[in-house]
């Protein structure tokens, strides 16, 4: 009967003990799982910011590239070349009445003004520019069809030895500050746009030209762009011009 009763608690002891063993695993296994799942759902968030990051990535550089074509797009829409008049002033003594500086050439061969709108170029009224050729002194006035409808050129900038950059915009009113670029090639006796605004709340008021390292020219413009209808508050903004889109308008 006692022996009995010893085998009985043997086999209760063993029968408990698998039972812990067996529980002990499914801790560790259900353990093991967990872990695995968490380092699982870490991965998968990793990838999604991964996947996210270069989206974002992908997205900006799609943003910047867009916004360079809307630049170039803006900067000229057209390519033709229309021819300019040159008439000879025959006054050796001629100096230009309320102009601007004389403004030379990249190797001094040519100089310009704009008669007719003061020193700084903003007074109001229709301006002239005038040509001379510094070694000879020859003088000529320079007809242009876009200079109408009350437009007036108001700042020049040589690009280098023949191309002549001019602002013209509106000639009267406080408003406007700047207006359209234009580019006249005086050898040619040709302009070409550079920039034409989309509308009168966006003017091109100086123009300021970059050289690299290798030679490379650029344009930086800048513009001043009214916020609101009655064109009391604007701020400015700068467009880059490439190396490769100046040779476009100076050929």
């Amino acid at each position: 009967m006692l022996k009995n009763k010893k085998i009985g608690l043997i086999l209760i002891t063993l029968i408990i003990f698998s039972f812990s063993i067996g529980c002990t695993k499914e801790n560790k296994s259900s353990v093991e799982n967990t872990k695995q799942e968490e380092q699982k759902v870490e991965s998968n968030n990793n990838n999604d910011k991964e996947e996210k990051d270069k989206k974002d990535n992908t997205e900006t550089k799609n943003e910047e590239k867009k916004d360079e074509k809307k630049d170039e797009k803006e900067v000229s829409e057209k390519t033709k070349f229309s021819k300019i008049e040159k008439q000879e002033i025959v006054d050796k003594k001629f100096q230009g009445e309320n102009n601007t500086e004389w403004k030379e050439s990249e190797q001094k061969k040519y100089s310009a003004i704009v008669e007719g709108k003061g020193n700084n170029g903003e007074e109001e009224g229709i301006g002239k520019i005038y040509l001379k050729e510094n070694n000879t002194n020859k003088l000529w006035l320079l007809k242009i069809n876009e200079i109408k409808d009350q437009k007036s050129p108001k700042f020049l900038y040589w690009v280098d030895n023949e191309n002549l950059l001019v602002i013209i915009g509106h000639g009267y009113g406080t408003v406007s500050k700047g207006g359209n670029l234009y580019c006249i090639n005086v050898k040619n006796d040709t302009i070409t746009p550079v920039y034409e605004a989309k509308d009168d709340k966006h003017e091109v008021v100086s123009v300021e030209k970059v050289k690299d390292n290798s030679g490379e020219r650029s344009l930086i413009l800048t513009l001043n762009v009214y916020e609101d209808d009655n064109f009391i508050k604007s701020h400015k903004e700068k467009i880059t011009i490439s190396n490769d889109k100046v040779k476009e308008f100076i050929k």
